[in-house]
């Protein structure tokens, strides 16, 4: 079983007094928020990992499609840039599940050793990358033959990944080094590895392709990465247990899975700009079309909340299946 930073498997103590009235609280004020409907992004797939499912809601009506079952103890999700594809990673099945989003269906399964765990896919939606957790490498897969091409040696325990906007960087959070390796996605080799804060999980990269962030699950802060210096430019304490990180409308968003809050901090002058209430362990979190939203997926709650990316307001949720970890980038635009 991995040890990652939530148990794979948790018992839940029920959802606390303050998360009953928050969930109360958005539900009411959302009567009263007629236009918030029109401008969701269109399908979010969450990885549940009691549930051994795939959640697929629809953020234009905010229902849930579907439970999909995958099996193996989901984790890791990547959507294609053209959205035609969502892909899972399954550390206890040793595999990734490659779904329809056209008819929700599973399409095939690519089995893998060790315990896959952080995916992303090349912009040219071509190539998948899957960090193996146990054997501290990253598989290279050919998705047109649906084979593993490269291993690719990093430090130990690889958790995120990221890719940065033309293709040619991966990067990977090397949670037991506590550092972040470069890989010359060409080349096929890292080219630079970078220290940062303790236990770094969540990584991601900015859309310019200038900065990337690592959510630092130990030592409770974010590391800035400078990827033209290749150099980290900057520590910035946040909640306890940060997990990942999304980016919208110049703010750096980070779930703090024992603070049951979500830290939000100014990009650019990498002031604090408060932290929101959300429900219990937050963990994964990704940014819709326009950045008007962020949503973050609540381990213990069971739900996928909506943070007004303006207002820095949770203004909707629903309900997922059991253990929503949905980490990676799991918004279909």
């Amino acid at each position: 079983m991995i040890n990652m930073p939530s148990p794979l498997i948790l018992t839940k103590p029920g959802r606390n007094l303050r998360a009953s009235l928050i969930l109360t609280i958005i539900s009411i004020s959302y009567l009263f928020w007629p236009d918030v409907k029109t401008s969701y992004a269109q399908e979010a797939y969450i990885t549940n990992q009691n549930a051994n499912t795939v959640s697929i809601i629809d953020l234009t009506t905010f229902t849930r499609i579907k439970n999909l079952e995958i099996g193996g103890k989901p984790a890791g999700i990547a959507v294609s840039k053209d959205g035609h594809w969502a892909y899972v990673t399954s550390p206890e099945g040793k595999y990734v599940t490659q779904i329809n989003t056209n008819t929700h269906q599973i399409e095939k399964r690519i089995p893998l050793k060790g315990g896959p765990l952080g995916i992303a896919i090349h912009p040219n939606d071509q190539t998948l990358y899957v960090a193996d957790w146990y054997k501290h490498r990253v598989f290279v897969i050919d998705l047109a033959k649906a084979t593993i091409t490269h291993e690719i040696p990093v430090g130990h325990s690889p958790s995120g990944l990221d890719l940065t906007p033309d293709g040619n960087w991966l990067l990977s959070a090397d949670r037991d080094h506590n550092q972040v390796s470069i890989i010359d996605t060409n080349a096929h080799k890292v080219i630079k590895t970078i220290p940062v804060g303790k236990r770094p999980f969540g990584i991601t990269i900015n859309k310019a392709g200038t900065h990337a962030y690592t959510a630092n699950v130990k030592s409770n802060d974010i590391s800035v990465i400078d990827l033209t210096t290749q150099k980290n430019s900057a520590t910035l304490p946040v909640g306890n247990r940060p997990y990942a990180i999304a980016l919208a409308q110049g703010k750096v968003f980070i779930t703090d899975q024992y603070s049951e809050t979500v830290s939000v901090i100014d990009e650019k002058t990498h002031k604090p700009l408060g932290k929101i209430d959300v429900g219990e362990y937050p963990e994964g979190i990704a940014t819709g079309p326009n950045e008007e939203f962020v949503y973050v997926a609540c381990w213990f709650s069971n739900v996928l909340q909506v943070i007004d990316a303006k207002t820095l307001k949770v203004i909707k949720e629903v309900e997922t299946g059991d253990g929503p970890r949905a980490f990676g980038r799991f918004i279909k635009q």
